[in-house]
């Protein structure tokens, strides 16, 4: 997880920003892949770049590893819809407590 920038949308900005947004621009996966929970998962990133590279929605919805009852939501920069989202409002820089890592 080093060396990526990673930032998350505030969850006090999650309703506005995707408001402007229609329901065939989210998608939703139900359940993880198997063996997305490993620590720098290939399974992960793999369903993630598929899902980057069919350009299917705006928004991907996934279950979150580390909060179980928790979404994680994905945005497609690619996508020229996305350019409707007033993102750098939104967002702010996500740093992971590496104390989640231990076993």
């Amino acid at each position: 997880m080093t060396g990526q920038r990673r930032t998350m949308v505030r969850p006090s900005e999650r309703a506005r920003l995707w408001s402007g947004l229609d329901e065939a621009s989210f998608a939703e996966l139900a359940a993880l892949p198997a063996g997305s929970d490993r620590l720098e998962s290939a399974v992960s990133a793999a369903y993630g770049g598929a899902w980057l590279d069919v350009q299917r929605s705006v928004v991907l919805i996934v279950p979150s590893v580390v909060m179980r009852d928790e979404r994680n939501d994905v945005i497609d920069p690619r996508r020229p819809d996305v350019a409707a989202l007033d993102v750098p409002d939104a967002i702010e820089e996500f740093v992971f407590d590496a104390r989640f890592a231990r076993h």
